[in-house]
């Protein structure tokens, strides 16, 4: 799934071209922490029984760095709710056995405890801060990306499909109407706040911005388009569910939910294996694993020779795995006029290891 001879994409917002960046032309930051140091995210009761084991001799992490939604706290925007952005809601990983009774055990353990692949892929949950490193794109308004060993890294996280925009893109407003599309991602309890400590630490700052909704789902997207191509908007809000209300500490469902639209694959052609970031119009391959054992150390690179691909859009409460990148840049915040590190989270591909059953 990757070429050795990659280069890092910079794009134009109004255009959907990627310019190639050489690697000699980068300027790399190391990450800077104390590694003996008493971990600050560690937390026993996050920890679910079944995983507890897992995060034995995990590396060390501080505490202090937070990931933010992208919403002014001051703002009346009718997506904000104080509360549940300071209190979202975790996946408790033991749980899938009653959301998903017949989903292979290997496939979503594997996903979760997966911590580093050749070439390049890492889960960011698992990884030490000290193989990683920042560069930073020139002439990119201070946007940097995540590497590993030179290259960049593409990130691996195993999550609760909350939404999915990959098949029917979304309209997204402002002056000029553009197409999203998009999945977005609850994840498990203390893989979160590994990932948020990790993520802020070799970037070097305490807080990110980040299309995180209120309830935590983390959103993951190719690049906007630059106008609108006539596709239709739709309004699947999937969040509020009938998931069980146990398999999250604590998470609040309060509406019902719309009907999911399945409209098949999409014409594009598959992207080159050696972008790093996708342009809007490039497909984002889904491939589906519910009924085949994958092994995440061994076949991470070799996912669309070993798997079929998932048809239509993927269900709300699907247990999904997404590869991405992982990049910062300066943004305006939200109701604001200040200029803060955004974070992107660039969507490469995703596995379907379940999918909830039909009601």
């Amino acid at each position: 799934m990757d070429d050795p001879n990659d280069t890092i994409g910079s794009s134009d917002e109004e255009s959907n071209d990627i310019q190639p960046v050489f690697l000699e032309d980068l300027e790399t930051y190391k990450t800077q922490y104390d590694p003996k140091a008493k971990c600050g995210v560690s937390d026993p009761e996050l920890q679910d029984p079944m995983l507890a084991d897992s995060y034995d001799g995990l590396p060390i992490l501080p505490s202090g760095r937070e990931i933010l939604p992208i919403y002014d706290p001051t703002s009346r925007s009718v997506e904000y709710s104080p509360s549940s952005v300071i209190k979202g809601g975790r996946v408790k990983f033991s749980h899938w056995s009653t959301h998903i009774r017949k989903m292979l055990a290997s496939n979503s353990l594997g996903s979760v405890i997966f911590e580093r692949g050749e070439p390049r892929y890492i889960n960011p949950s698992r990884v030490s801060p000290m193989i990683l490193s920042r560069q930073t794109v020139p002439g990119n308004s201070g946007t940097q990306c995540l590497q590993i060993d030179g290259r960049v890294a593409v990130c691996v996280s195993a999550l609760f499909c909350t939404e999915s925009k990959l098949v029917s893109p979304a309209k997204i407003g402002g002056k000029v109407e553009r197409m999203r599309k998009w999945i977005s991602g609850i994840f498990h309890n203390q893989e979160w706040e590994r990932f948020e400590s990790l993520i802020c630490l070799v970037f070097g700052e305490r807080v990110l911005r980040a299309q995180l909704t209120p309830k935590k789902a983390l959103s993951f997207q190719p690049m906007i388009s630059p106008a609108d191509n006539g596709t239709e908007q739709t309004s699947d809000s999937l969040f509020e569910s009938a998931a069980p209300m146990d398999m999250f500490k604590p998470i609040i469902l309060t509406s019902s939910p719309s009907p999911s639209k399945p409209k098949g694959l999409p014409s594009s052609s598959i992207p080159a294996r050696s972008k790093t970031l996708l342009a809007y119009n490039d497909f984002v391959p889904v491939y589906d694993a519910r009924k085949k054992v994958v092994d995440f150390n061994l076949d991470i690179d070799a996912f669309d020779k070993k798997l079929p691909m998932f048809a239509g859009e993927v269900p709300f409460g699907s247990f999904v795995v997404v590869g991405y990148t992982c990049s910062t840049y300066l943004s305006t915040l939200s109701g604001s006029n200040e200029r803060v590190p955004h974070l992107g989270c660039n969507i490469l591909w995703v596995v379907v290891c379940g999918t909830p059953p039909r009601k």
